[in-house]
């Protein structure tokens, strides 16, 4: 049985997963869907940094640990079953920002990684937690969230393809 994937056409089944296990871990666990505590769980288990060892993320095993394991795997999954899947080095925009050398692209990755990580602790939640359950409880706060997320990353993208496509 082969498992449906994005590239198949089945994105509102992957949709319809996500919004599946946000109810259910509100009136299972009563607890949010998000995925930035689970990444200061894995920091946990393989740092020594102490504001990973403390509030939540002290509960290093806990289900957003394995969450995170799943999204990972389903990845997988998804790209294995899929059809008409390449493998291939480029990156798109990346590529043309930071060229084709695999350390400049690294670089800029880690730059918006650490400027990701940072917004995510100022909004004290990320994207997943603010778009996906927030919205869907009518969080203020995640409304607001939301409304940045997608202004910044709106200007964002139109001055890279301004200053890549020097347009």
């Amino acid at each position: 049985m082969a498992i449906l994937s994005a590239a198949d056409g089945s994105w509102y089944l992957g949709g319809a997963g996500i919004a599946l296990a946000a109810v259910m871990l509100l009136f299972l666990l009563g607890v949010q869907l998000g995925v930035s505590t689970g990444y200061g769980n894995w920091v946990a288990v393989f740092s020594r940094l102490r504001p990973f060892h403390t509030g939540e993320y002290d509960k290093t095993y806990n289900w957003r640990f394995f969450f995170l394991i799943g999204i990972v795997l389903g990845g997988f999954i998804s790209v294995a079953t899929s059809t008409g899947f390449a493998w291939h080095n480029g990156m798109g925009m990346l590529s043309s920002l930071a060229g084709h050398s695999l350390l400049a692209q690294a670089a800029v990755l880690f730059v918006g990684g650490v400027l990701t990580g940072f917004g995510t602790r100022w909004a004290q939640g990320c994207t997943s937690g603010h778009c996906i359950f927030g919205l869907g409880t009518w969080s203020k706060a995640s409304w607001a969230a939301t409304g940045v997320f997608f202004a910044v990353a709106f200007a964002t993208s139109n001055i890279l393809y301004r200053l890549i496509a020097g347009a």
